[in-house]
């Protein structure tokens, strides 16, 4: 039987180790397999068939709106007018809009490129997978997971 734990990178990975070693896994039943981020582009216009809802063209629609709003109310009394200003708020409340959702999610990426994991993979007896699965739980893994071999 296989039970599979994904670790950040952190001592816990090393406890979680240093503890089945100690409960009697030999290390050559031990497998640790680094996991590489995926290094996602997020699109910047969802489509129907993949709407996941991470483009970055919803901020700056709402951003546009609300400038262009502001643009219409004030151009009233300013000299351009209503639709010259409406039009300068859209595309500035646009452009403001989308670099700010483009910030946000360069942060998310930059974050998620140092969130690597690592898988462990522990090969153990039926009888011992309980113990093995209890033992990855108390050091905080991401996942936990049991396969049976056949």
């Amino acid at each position: 039987m296989y039970v599979l734990g994904l670790f950040p990178h952190s001592r816990l990975l090393e406890m979680a180790i240093g503890e089945l070693v100690a409960g009697g896994i030999r290390q050559e039943r031990i497998l640790a397999v680094p996991m590489e981020g995926a290094g996602f582009q997020p699109p910047i216009i969802d489509t129907l068939r993949r709407a996941d809802g991470d483009s970055l063209i919803d901020a700056a629609a709402i951003s546009g709106t609300i400038f262009m709003l502001f643009g219409i109310i004030y151009g009233y009394v300013l000299e351009w007018g209503p639709i010259i200003w409406g039009l300068i708020g859209l595309f500035t409340g646009a452009a403001v809009g989308f670099g700010w959702d483009y910030c946000n999610s360069a942060k998310k990426k930059s974050r998620a490129a140092h969130e690597d994991s690592i898988l462990l993979i522990v090969h153990c007896e039926p009888a011992q997978s309980k113990w093995v699965e209890a033992a990855l739980r108390r050091h905080r893994p991401k996942l936990v997971g049991r396969v049976l071999h056949p």
